[in-house]
């Protein structure tokens, strides 16, 4: 994904609709995606949570996704008038 000449970054999953499929090229993403989700791993939990988020919010990714596997939690935010918004949370159950 490449949001500019000094914003460049690899999210987990990303969602390009249709209607915006002029960003994709061929080597990568050049513009802003309507989705993207990050699932945090050992070490990427601030890049993820503080880093990332800061930039797709700055872009406007209209909406985020954080999936922590380990707490086995999802936390959807959604973009409102350039910041983003805990829209839900979910938490799986125990094992």
């Amino acid at each position: 994904m490449v949001f500019g000449p000094s914003k460049v970054v690899q999210p987990d999953v990303v969602f390009v609709s249709s209607a915006q499929k002029s960003i994709v090229e061929s080597a990568c993403i050049r513009g802003v995606p309507e989705l993207l989700v990050e699932v945090i791993s050992e070490g990427t939990w601030r890049r993820d949570r503080v880093d990332k988020k800061a930039i797709y919010e700055q872009f406007g990714v209209a909406e985020y996704w954080i999936i922590d596997p380990d707490s086995r939690l999802i936390e959807v935010f959604t973009l409102a008038k350039g910041t983003y918004r805990l829209q839900a949370r979910g938490a799986g159950a125990e094992k």
